[in-house]
């Protein structure tokens, strides 16, 4: 490439959105440290903010032990003995006992929305609103935890949640109304007349709750030990949760209500007790969310069921520059490192609470947790400009000298450098889900499946080829364009320089980036392969780096953040780009041990 290419390096990678839940290759935004808790019998499981998930408490079945190679998740969920994780492409995973078959996921089993577990079996909504159980309860003859719970009643449609007790199953329809099977001898399954208007639900052993779009919550079945008895005050409810013989509920200015057996002290809401953000509940124990990310409990604690693994300072993202690296870390600050000649790494006062980041040349961009961006560095051609209209981002990549902005809506903004066309997006493009950009050319996804490229075209980088659909994620390089699709090919086009196309035979990738004369693939088993220009050493990736969980190309060099958290760089290194600061390193070791 030419020396244009050294101010326009790209970075285009980011966390959401990809068909296949990978990394795509513009920035979009990830969630926070913990974003979800679920309680189990005596184990407990967290979601962290790059869709890892955390097990602690009781292990006997196996239940704690999170599966090799989970990733990408979006949802837990608990049961007495097993566990269980929905990921963004809309699959299953359990894990635990098995003894009901509540681990064996049935052959049929579509797409799904949501995820849930009772005792003894596992429920799932799927994205076409029907409802399907496996586990116990597939008869009902009252024996071996078999009370119907997973006979999915004939003809139940328009379904939006369930939640799963002992011996039965609730779901809550898109009419507000809700719908329950299995075991009725206490009345769990027959919700009172005035059950109506709710907008989620909830199943304890033998009792169910609902809460109401007016924040009151009603409770049926069991109340042995009052948890059928809602405190009259309760008015502002925003979450409500059943656990065995007690029932929690989150209100609206952050405070826990809970009510029924306090045996084991897991109705003792801490006094003081502020910023909570979610709640769930465990045979005996209350669990809480907070605002700050960091999950807490109270209740039975004999198996340390109510000691979360805590939070640390680690990476969530990188990108890569030019000639410097990025880090976005956990509490939503930003790192850089490297060449800092047009102080792209020198991250302005203020720029916190980010949820991504990338790197174009010679500066750098984050998007904030509010939507809006920020941009350093190099400002020669307006790249670190940010229109003041601009509002509701969620994604964002760095060209050589311009920057693009994806809005929650679809639609597109750019700025900075122009004399390609670059900035310059199709009439017809309309809304995309995906952006990427190259030394002076621009890529969009669109929701189709199609892609658009548009500016420089000297080297043939926007000629997209014809009848390309099924796309799934996309990256741009110096003078290069580059696809993943939904079968886990590779295509390209456009110049490497030196000529070095797509290995053949690649297949089951999923995730790509490109950097300035480079491309690489990563695979589901954190394998790495690189192709392109190799005088710097950039497409030797260290073996001692792999497994990957996402990588990101720069001007002559890559950056990659390890599974167990820590940065690994390769390739060019004139100017520290690849020298990885030590205090970052540290951060991330002190996450990894934390976090499984």
């Amino acid at each position: 490439m030419t020396s244009s290419f050294l101010r326009g390096a790209v970075v285009m990678f980011a966390i959401c959105q990809a068909v296949m839940a990978q990394p795509t290759h513009a920035a979009e935004a990830p969630t926070a440290p913990y974003v979800q808790i679920a309680g189990g019998g005596f184990h407990e499981l967290a979601l962290t903010r790059d869709g890892r998930v955390a097990c602690w408490g009781n292990n006997s079945c196996g239940q704690s032990t999170v599966p090799a190679g989970l990733a990408d998740v979006t949802q837990v969920a608990a049961g007495a003995h097993h566990s269980a994780a929905l990921d963004r492409g809309g699959v299953v995973t359990c894990w635990g006992d098995n003894a009901e078959g509540q681990c064996t996921l049935p052959v049929t089993l579509g797409s799904v929305a949501q995820v849930a577990c009772g005792s003894h079996h596992t429920i799932a909504v799927l994205t076409d609103g029907t409802v399907s159980c496996w586990g116990a309860g597939t008869t009902d003859t009252g024996k071996d935890h078999d009370f119907g719970q997973s006979m999915v009643p004939a003809n139940l449609t328009g379904v939006t949640q369930v939640a799963g007790g002992t011996r039965h199953t609730v779901a809550l329809k898109s009419d507000t109304t809700v719908k329950c099977w299995g075991y009725n001898g206490d009345r769990e399954c027959d919700p009172p007349v005035t059950v109506f208007g709710v907008v989620q639900i909830s199943a304890g052993k033998y009792h169910s709750a609902a809460l109401k779009r007016n924040g009151t919550v009603e409770c049926w079945g069991y109340n042995g030990s009052r948890q059928c008895s809602v405190p009259s005050s309760l008015r502002d409810a925003t979450q409500v949760a059943a656990g065995r013989f007690h029932t929690a509920a989150l209100k609206k200015d952050g405070t826990v209500a809970c009510w029924g057996s306090n045996e084991h002290g897991q109705c003792n809401a801490p006094v003081g007790l502020t910023g909570v953000k979610q709640i769930a509940t465990g045979n005996h124990q209350t669990l809480i969310l907070k605002n700050d990310g960091t999950v807490g409990g109270w209740g039975a604690n004999l198996i340390q069921e109510c000691n979360a693994p805590p939070t640390a300072e680690g990476v969530s993202q990188v990108a890569a520059g030019g000639f410097h690296s990025m880090a976005l870390l956990n509490d939503g600050k930003v790192l850089c490192w490297g060449s800092n000649n047009e102080g792209q790494c020198n991250v302005p006062p203020g720029v916190d609470g980010v949820s991504a980041v990338a790197a174009g040349s010679r500066h750098s961009i984050a998007l904030k947790n509010d939507g809006t961006v920020a941009c350093w560095g190099l400002n020669d051609y307006g790249q670190c400009r940010v229109p003041k209209t601009l509002r509701g981002c969620a994604g964002v990549a760095g060209g050589g000298e311009h920057t693009l902005a994806r809005m929650g809506n679809g639609s597109l903004m750019a700025w900075g450098d122009q004399r390609s066309g670059q900035c310059t997006p199709p009439a017809d493009l309309g809304s995309v889900r995906q952006i990427a950009a190259g030394a002076g050319h621009s890529m969009a996804l669109k929701k189709d499946g199609t892609v658009a490229c548009w500016g420089d075209n000297r080297h043939k980088q926007c000629d997209v080829p014809a009848n390309l659909s099924d796309v799934t994620a996309i990256a741009a390089g110096g003078h290069f364009s580059m696809v993943l699709k939904g079968d886990g090919t590779v295509a390209s086009w456009g110049d490497y320089n030196p000529k070095s196309g797509v290995p053949s035979g690649m297949r089951d990738a999923s995730q790509i980036t490109a950097g300035g004369f480079q491309a690489a693939a990563l695979f589901d088993d954190g394998r790495v392969e690189c192709w392109g220009r190799t005088a710097e050493g950039q497409c030797d990736a260290p073996k001692s780096a792999q497994p990957i969980r996402q990588v990101a190309g720069g001007g002559y060099h890559f950056v990659a953040r390890n599974q167990d958290g820590t940065i690994r760089c390769w390739g060019d290194n004139r100017l520290g780009q690849c020298s990885v600061p030590s205090s970052l390193q540290r951060a991330a070791m002190a996450a990894s041990a934390v976090q499984p």
